[in-house]
């Protein structure tokens, strides 16, 4: 400051302004660093929201994709639901005990994988990533005897004993029918394929 060194001589001394220097270059340090930290910081922040932005745009991009393959499969299943149909009333001419029997099954499995195609669907559209349970009550023994019926042939061609053994001839309960066969479904499928030829799915 001019006139300092004449009013003040001792606050100009060698020490004093090496303090001062040494105090505005630890300041400017600091003030750098903190710079350096904001602008990282900052970076950091567009970096997020532009992963953000790619994740936003990948789920969508599955959502389109499980409703369009699902709107693809859902025209055949129809058509192969209506002639199976067809053939069980009688339309296509007689039809033999077993023959009959073997496309009541193929009807059962058509209808469960329409509503799997309905569950993507539905998977399609879900915002808050929560699943709607459609809950009625049901015989939960008749349930799980029609659900099980269609395996048995698989299990008997892999060589296995299949079996459903029940401690009620009726259990109702609250349930949704087609969660309950899509675990069960996993359940007998993993079954047959892991249980060694000779042995017992029950």
């Amino acid at each position: 400051v001019p006139g300092t060194g004449a009013a003040q001589p001792n606050f100009v001394t060698a020490g004093r302004l090496v303090r001062l220097g040494f105090t505005t270059i630890v300041l400017t340090g600091v003030s750098a660093l903190l710079l350096s930290v904001r602008y990282q910081q900052h970076r950091a922040r567009q970096t997020a929201e532009k992963l953000h932005e790619q994740v936003a745009a990948l789920e969508r991009a599955k959502s389109r994709f499980f409703a369009d393959v699902s709107h693809e499969f859902r025209t055949p299943l129809t058509l192969l639901l209506g002639s199976v149909r067809e053939a069980l009333d009688g339309r296509l001419g007689d039809l033999s005990s077993a023959l009959r029997d073997r496309l009541g099954i193929m009807e059962g499995q058509a209808r469960r994988m329409k509503r799997l195609v309905n569950q993507l669907l539905e998977l399609a559209t879900l915002d808050d990533g929560q699943m709607p349970l459609a809950m009625r009550e049901h015989d939960l023994v008749a349930l799980t005897e029609r659900l099980a019926l269609p395996f048995r042939p698989w299990a008997e061609e892999e060589g296995l004993t299949f079996q459903v053994e029940t401690e009620d001839d009726v259990l109702d309960a609250w349930v949704d029918a087609d969660r309950y066969e899509h675990i069960l479904a996993n359940l007998l499928s993993n079954a047959i394929k892991y249980t060694p030829e000779g042995g017992t799915v029950r």
